[in-house]
C-alpha cells in the first residue's frame, strides 16, 4: 500500500511540478480498461493504432 498521506503538503511537491497534461495521462494509465484495451489492441496490430487513439483521447494538435 501506498504511503502516500494526502492531509501533507510535503506529499505534493512533486505534483508542483508536473504539467497540466500529466495528470490525465496518470489517470489513463492505471484504468483497468485502458490496460485492457491495449494489450489487445497490441497483440491484435502490433501497434497502437488511430481507432485506439481516439477512442481514448491520445490524439494531440501541434
Amino acid at each position: 500500500m501506498s504511503k502516500f498521506d494526502w492531509r501533507s503538503p510535503e506529499s505534493y511537491q512533486s505534483v508542483t511540478a508536473g504539467e497540466s497534461s500529466d495528470f490525465p495521462w496518470e489517470s489513463l494509465r492505471r484504468n483497468p480498461e485502458y490496460q485492457a484495451d491495449y494489450r489487445d489492441t497490441l497483440s491484435k496490430h502490433g501497434q497502437v493504432t488511430t481507432e485506439f487513439r481516439r477512442k481514448w483521447g491520445l490524439c494531440f494538435r501541434s
